[in-house]
């Protein structure tokens, strides 16, 4: 009788979990975490991204915004494109690596190489996000939708690479220029000037002068200071004829 029991118990026990099982499965009720889209993207302030532009902790700044509006106003030094092999090139010469798979293996180990990146989207940035794990770069800051707040409180340039008196002053005193070049005469030089420069008065009309420029990387961007058009416009193309093409002047 004992034995009976036991088994009818056995029994019952099963068709429960049985049923608890099927119910289990059928059930209608979704997971609430399982739907939650966690993004991966780090969206600075522009203070924050002008305070690493100042302190040369971004090797590369990337604006993946419509050509039309990098034309208009943009940060300056950064190159407007989506292109990965253009951007892995910059890239790694500013971490002077070789630019092959070996270069990839250093960025994927090291990852302690900040880039900026420009957007106008979160869907933008998210998309350019997973391009760019293709070429190991995790590490990487997003400025999304915040140019119209950047230009009102933060130096900008132009497609003509031009820059305002305002705008000019806070980036030669926080030293974003690699170099200031000044045209101007020498007496006006040795009254008053930016730190980080150099006075090449004669650079327009004697391209020898350029021999000053020697230790200066082609790639670096320098600010072309002068109080005459003119004087400003011989120079500048001095130094694109020999090859210094990130050079950005005062709007005369």
């Amino acid at each position: 009788m004992s034995a009976l029991f036991g088994l009818g118990t056995i029994l019952l026990l099963k068709i429960n979990n049985n049923l608890a099982d099927k119910n289990l499965k059928t059930s209608n009720i979704s997971n609430p975490i399982s739907n939650v889209k966690t993004s991966i993207i780090k969206n600075v302030s522009v203070q924050e991204a002008y305070e690493n532009i100042k302190n040369k902790n971004y090797k590369i700044v990337v604006d993946i915004r419509d050509a039309k509006e990098w034309d208009k106003y943009h940060i300056l030094g950064s190159i407007n494109s989506k292109n990965l092999k253009l951007i892995y090139s910059k890239f790694t010469k500013k971490l002077n690596i070789p630019n092959d798979i070996s270069g990839m293996e250093f960025i994927g180990k090291n990852n302690n190489s900040f880039m900026l990146v420009v957007a106008n989207k979160i869907e933008d940035a998210e998309e350019f996000s997973n391009k760019l794990k293709e070429i190991n770069v995790f590490k990487v800051d997003y400025l999304i939708n915040k140019m119209n707040d950047w230009v009102k409180v933060l130096p900008y340039t132009n497609k003509q690479k031009l820059i305002n008196k305002k705008n000019l002053k806070k980036l030669a005193n926080d030293k974003i220029f690699d170099l200031v070049i000044d045209v101007r005469g020498n007496e006006e030089y040795d009254k008053k000037h930016y730190p980080n420069s150099i006075n090449l008065p004669s650079l327009g009309t004697n391209p020898e002068k350029i021999k000053n420029l020697k230790k200066i990387d082609k790639g670096s961007h320098i600010f072309l200071l002068g109080d005459a058009k003119n004087k400003v416009e011989r120079a500048l193309s001095v130094l694109n004829e020999y090859g210094y093409m990130n050079v950005y002047s005062n709007n005369l």
